[in-house]
């Protein structure tokens, strides 16, 4: 898919050269999936696998970080509508994946949202830690 906006290509090239988490806001499901699939492509992942992720509490972390191989892409749909014990779960996966750096140094998160994410955390609905954490590369594709 082609995203005509200037901006939202630069983005995309940028978070497909680092391995830094990226945080997708606007735009409809399919073009926010296909931006997190494009990132995962054009960068040194795509040897690795894009695993969506749709129900954070389900995702088993042991066996996640155990079959994230260099390279491997975690995509978290609709961040913005998960509840405050999949947030902390989400954030407890983070931690983790820091903690645990020096053995899987290569898996990054892609959130994507179309939620205001900022209006969320003005009433208390979306963690600002998770925010921060997510928001390392953010991409605003337009409406």
């Amino acid at each position: 898919m082609f995203i005509s906006d200037p901006q939202v290509e630069r983005d995309i090239e940028e978070a497909s050269r680092c391995d830094v988490n990226v945080l997708i806001t606007g735009g409809d499901i399919p073009t926010r999936r296909a931006v997190a699939h494009r990132i995962h492509q054009m960068g040194g992942r795509s040897a690795g696998g894009l695993v969506i992720v749709n129900d954070v509490e389900e995702w088993n972390v042991n066996h996640q970080l155990a079959s994230a191989s260099l390279g491997t892409t975690m995509f978290v749909e609709e961040i913005g509508k998960l509840d405050e014990k999949q947030q902390t779960t989400l954030l407890h996966i983070l931690d983790r994946r820091a903690a645990l750096s020096a053995q899987f140094p290569a898996w990054r998160i892609i959130a994507a949202s179309d939620a205001r994410l900022y209006d969320l955390m003005v009433r208390g609905e979306f963690q600002i830690d998770l925010f921060y954490r997510l928001n390392v590369i953010h991409i605003v594709i337009p409406q």
